[in-house]
């Protein structure tokens, strides 16, 4: 291929992605969706509704491990409203990665962020045959002059991502919801969406939900104490 390898495309029509979703709602006692969601560039979407501070990032970096062992997917996008969260993201891919390998029977896997000043990255991550993680800032592509849309010595960077048709996460989708934030995500060419966060602004086919009793009766909640 020569922008490089791609995910496969999902085998199941929507009629049974549909049943599989249902299932899933119905076992976690949620209102099942009538009608396979997708959003508004017409991409299935799903999203996993947790509290703030229950380990969201980590949910969804184990996804990706499962969705990679599970399909064969290898492309994967990360987008995130803000650089605060781009580098906690960062943070646990480092500090999950010798955890995931022991689980995942130690996949070759490559994880950066997205620098506007490597415009190779994007190639780098199309070409490259091994499961590829990219984090990147909503703002950092969603603009006409941003880099990652401007032609360089590699060709256009967005080209080459959009070749792979990656599986993209959102990390807090409720900050993407403009009419240019969301005409970026599509530029990517999702095969899915994926979106976590506390409080969604729109639910998408709503798989799980944690909320904030849930999560204090799990003992999942950050605690604060005052030391006298």
């Amino acid at each position: 291929m020569e922008q490089g390898y791609r995910n496969a495309s999902i085998a199941l029509t929507d009629e049974m992605m549909l049943h599989n979703v249902r299932q899933l709602q119905l076992a976690q006692h949620l209102q099942p969706s009538e009608v396979l969601q997708r959003d508004g560039n017409g991409v299935p979407a799903f999203s996993v509704e947790m509290e703030t501070g229950t380990g969201k990032t980590y949910v969804y970096l184990r996804t990706i491990h499962e969705l990679h062992q599970c399909y064969g997917w290898k492309k994967f996008i990360i987008v995130v409203p803000s650089v605060a969260i781009r580098e906690g993201v960062l943070k646990n891919l480092a500090i999950t990665r010798e955890h995931f390998a022991d689980l995942y029977n130690k996949p070759e896997m490559d994880y950066y962020v997205w620098d506007s000043k490597k415009t190779g990255q994007a190639r780098e991550f199309a070409t490259n045959d091994t499961l590829q993680i990219m984090v990147i800032t909503i703002d950092s592509f969603a603009k006409a002059q941003n880099v990652m849309n401007r032609q360089s010595d590699y060709g256009r960077p967005l080209d080459f991502i959009k070749a792979t048709h990656p599986v993209v996460i959102l990390d807090e989708p409720q900050n993407m919801e403009t009419d240019i934030r969301r005409n970026a995500i599509a530029s990517l060419n999702p095969l899915c969406t994926l979106r976590y966060s506390a409080t969604h602004k729109h639910l998408y086919n709503l798989l799980y939900r944690l909320t904030p009793v849930d999560a204090y009766d799990k003992g999942l909640v950050k605690k604060i104490e005052v030391h006298s």
